[in-house]
């Protein structure tokens, strides 16, 4: 990153602390521990920087973009934290990073909520699913959805009082838009905004949540490989300290498998497919 001129490192070190947003297709990426960082222009020329009008002495667990909000969740300011928090911005201008996080500032629409069920542990991570961001806590799920000319601007519902989420990156989203596929702390379940399903029996729940090292947990995380209608749950295995096992579910055909796991994190995205370019006509330029 670029921080006033000069290149730095980041400080954080683990995969499992990065998670990031489009915003307005302007890529967000947050790790907890530094200022939140924008790719104003992605390019390999240019850094990214502190994300502007932030506020230099919070920190969020979880950024997401919800609309043309951008939202933060499990606040650190000034080295205190609060982990039932969510924060959101005004909106962003098309293109624009969002132009206040004041919500003490009355001619803006950022604000500030609390979670109050305590007892449901902190806020692990959130997700966009139909309009509303998915907020996942310990053991708790809430919906926060956006309410036009609400002096509230949002509102926030309990979605589910019994169920929450295993750790970070333990949340994919199927490729329809349609439903978020959920690793909890004892089951991995399906919802689509209303039902929620679970999608193992009890002895493969008994089998997966044996099988996870309970000192490394958090390191576990879910993607979803279209081309193979599969949902795939990498997680550590007793004694590891990443992930080293995916238990994998079709969710076309409802069947489950195995494979070992060699890598941290995945994406999933549109690549550029080969062009007709003939190496010895080229004309770019490698540097």
């Amino acid at each position: 990153r670029q921080s006033a001129g000069v290149d730095v490192d980041y400080n954080a070190t683990a995969a499992q602390q990065f998670n990031g947003t489009l915003l307005g297709g302007i890529p967000i990426l947050n790790n907890g521990v530094d200022i939140p960082q924008f790719w104003a222009t992605p390019s390999t020329g240019t850094k990214l920087a502190n994300l502007t009008n932030w506020d230099s002495t919070r920190r969020a667990r979880v950024i997401r973009a919800l609309g043309s909000f951008l939202v933060a969740l499990n606040i650190t300011e000034s080295g205190t934290n609060y982990g039932h928090q969510v924060l959101w911005s005004h909106p962003a201008e098309p293109g624009n990073v969002p132009s206040s996080w004041d919500e003490t500032d009355a001619a803006v629409d950022a604000g500030l909520n609390e979670l109050p069920d305590v007892n449901s542990g902190v806020i692990v991570d959130a997700g966009p699913l139909r309009g509303s961001l998915y907020i996942y806590k310990g053991t708790s799920t809430w919906r926060m959805t956006f309410v036009q000319g609400s002096r509230y601007i949002f509102d926030f519902k309990t979605f589910s009082e019994t169920s929450g989420i295993l750790a970070p990156r333990c949340w994919t989203t199927t490729p329809d838009g349609l439903r978020h596929v959920v690793l909890t702390q004892d089951d991995l379940i399906i919802h689509d905004g209303n039902a929620i399903k679970s999608i193992l029996d009890q002895r493969m729940k008994k089998t997966l949540f044996d099988a996870i090292d309970p000192s490394n947990y958090l390191t576990s995380f879910l993607f979803t490989n279209p081309r193979y209608n599969e949902v795939w749950v990498c997680y550590p295995t007793i004694g590891q300290t990443v992930p080293n096992k995916a238990l994998i579910w079709n969710y076309k055909e409802g069947g489950l498998s195995e494979a070992d796991v060699a890598f941290q994190h995945a994406v999933q995205g549109e690549f550029q497919t080969l062009d007709t370019e003939q190496w010895n006509s080229g004309t770019d330029t490698w540097e």
